[in-house]
């Protein structure tokens, strides 16, 4: 484990904030929308934003030691 930054693991902790408040966000329009076709995009793109959490979480793991 190398040493970093705090300031480094903030915007990473804050990254990891804004992915998973965007597969949220994707999945409250997929809700919302009648189309078939969108909805199965926007459920794409909601995955999407899982796998660069959890590319995310694996840099902070490998940084702190620690789960985020």
């Amino acid at each position: 484990m190398a040493p970093c930054s705090e300031k480094v693991l903030e915007i990473i902790e804050e990254a990891i904030y804004h992915e998973q408040a965007s597969h949220d966000y994707y999945l409250q329009v997929v809700e919302a929308m009648h189309d078939e076709s969108g909805r199965r995009q926007f459920r794409h793109l909601a995955q999407e934003e899982i796998r660069h959490r959890e590319v995310l979480e694996d840099r902070f793991r490998s940084m702190t030691g620690k789960r985020f």
